[in-house]
């Protein structure tokens, strides 16, 4: 029954009139965005597909660009298509997706460093090697500054410390 009302709801989807309060607008993409993840879930990838689109689209025309919720649906838009090995789709929403989260977070961001082996992955699948590399190349280069360790030693010998202890 919960299935069949979400179905109900994702067909209505398009032909609702904007502008609708937020909040039926809200639970109608909260309902389309289940329906995508029951679909997701039972591997239903050709079903899931055109609902996480329609989603996409909606929330990107109530939200703006700007909005976390977007990103997801696009991330969650990018995944399914490369699960159905639609490299050539995904690719252009993979590259959007990193000048995104560039833009929104910074080269140094989790999510922005998840995107760009996102589009790596994407590009390798289509055989874009070079291109893979150099993505890949960029966000490991940005990255570095988070896991190197600073050099305590002359600290340590400061307070009668011996840094072969």
């Amino acid at each position: 029954r919960m299935l069949l009302s979400l179905r109900h709801a994702h067909a209505c989807m398009p032909v609702l009139p904007l502008p609708l309060p937020l909040p039926l607008l809200q639970s109608t993409l909260v309902a389309t965005r289940s329906l995508a993840a029951v679909l997701l879930s039972q591997g239903k990838l050709t079903d899931a597909e055109p609902v996480i689109r329609r989603e996409f689209e909606a929330s990107r025309t109530i939200h703006g660009d700007a909005d976390d919720d977007v990103l997801l649906s696009l991330c969650t838009l990018i995944d399914c298509m490369a699960s159905g090995r639609k490299w050539v789709e995904a690719e252009p929403l993979a590259k959007e997706e990193y000048a995104w989260t560039v833009r929104a977070y910074g080269r140094l961001h989790p999510r922005t460093l998840r995107s760009a082996m996102r589009l790596a992955s994407v590009l390798g699948a289509l055989g874009k090697e070079e291109q893979a590399a150099a993505v890949r190349n960029e966000a490991t280069l940005a990255a570095a500054p988070m896991f190197t360790q600073p050099d305590r030693s002359s600290t340590w010998s400061q307070w009668g410390g011996s840094s072969q202890e």
